[in-house]
């Protein structure tokens, strides 16, 4: 099934026949891993949980009203991420159908919890235009539908921001186009793989623009080694599950938005549109 719309959160009605679907947004994802190993995380789900779900990475894509974001602020709190505001992305979609039609939530079926938190979404969230089955379900899960969530490992929605360098849009950078033609992520592999790339400290002491109007010295002394330490030890909560370490292996790329054009995501796109060539990965012109 391919995402459109909400029409994944009211499958359940539109497909009785069906007892579970996977929904991915298709133009968007790579699969580095065979799709029966994400089949199977539905064998992870407890025995309330309905579907699953990432969260969100990079830029905050649904915005929300006041009332809903203290909701929103609830849901981090527990996280310890009071300040962060993002939802969960609905690139990639475990749906358990068959508990979607028997599940009651405060004596309410998941249709009409759904439509519920559609009103609520209506009324308090912004910028969902194009993505609202997305603002949707984050609409249910931050009020009070978590129990029915199951987080989905990011290595099956893996969206490749960086979010450590200033110019991981690059179409917003200053950098020579030679530069960014030549720029890699720094988690793609020979052989057309990707691993999830944790920055080393010198990494990150070279980058110490991202956290502009900040001054070198804050940023050596205090930001880098914060930064550090929340990528390899807290393993980057908020931007990632918990359960994806430094150099893990990546099964499915999400390329979000732009992301799909910058050179390196071309590059692996064409290395597996035309078949692979492992010997030749890194020799020919990016761009």
């Amino acid at each position: 099934m391919t995402t459109n719309d909400v029409m994944p959160a009211f499958l359940h009605e539109l497909v009785p026949e069906l007892d579970r679907v996977v929904a991915i947004d298709v133009g968007d994802l790579l699969f580095l891993d065979d799709i029966k190993n994400l089949w199977a995380e539905f064998q992870n789900f407890n025995e309330h949980q309905v579907f699953g779900a990432s969260l969100e990475v990079g830029p905050t894509q649904v915005s929300y009203s006041h009332d809903a974001s203290q909701d929103v602020a609830a849901f981090w709190a527990k996280r310890g991420l009071p300040e962060a505001g993002k939802g969960l992305n609905s690139g990639v979609l475990l749906l358990d159908l068959k508990r979607m039609r028997k599940v009651l939530i405060g004596g309410v079926s998941w249709t009409g919890s759904l439509l519920k938190a559609a009103h609520r979404m209506n009324r308090f969230y912004c910028g969902h235009e194009g993505m609202a089955e997305q603002a949707l379900f984050s609409a249910f899960v931050f009020s009070g539908g978590e129990a029915y969530w199951k987080e989905l490992p990011s290595t099956w929605n893996y969206i490749p921001s960086i979010p450590w360098e200033v110019d991981s849009n690059n179409f917003r950078s200053n950098k020579p186009k030679q530069v960014l033609q030549r720029k890699l992520h720094p988690g793609l592999l020979s052989g057309g793989c990707l691993e999830h790339a944790c920055p080393s400290y010198a990494h990150l002491l070279g980058e110490w623009t991202w956290a502009q109007p900040e001054d070198v010295a804050t940023w050596f002394v205090q930001k880098a080694k914060s930064y550090y330490y929340w990528f390899h030890s807290l393993h980057a909560p908020g931007f990632y599950s918990e359960n994806l370490t430094c150099g893990a292996k990546v099964f499915v790329v999400h390329f979000a938005g732009y992301t799909k054009l910058l050179p390196w995501a071309r590059k692996l796109l064409r290395y597996w549109a035309d078949g692979p060539d492992p010997a030749g990965f890194y020799d020919d012109e990016l761009g």
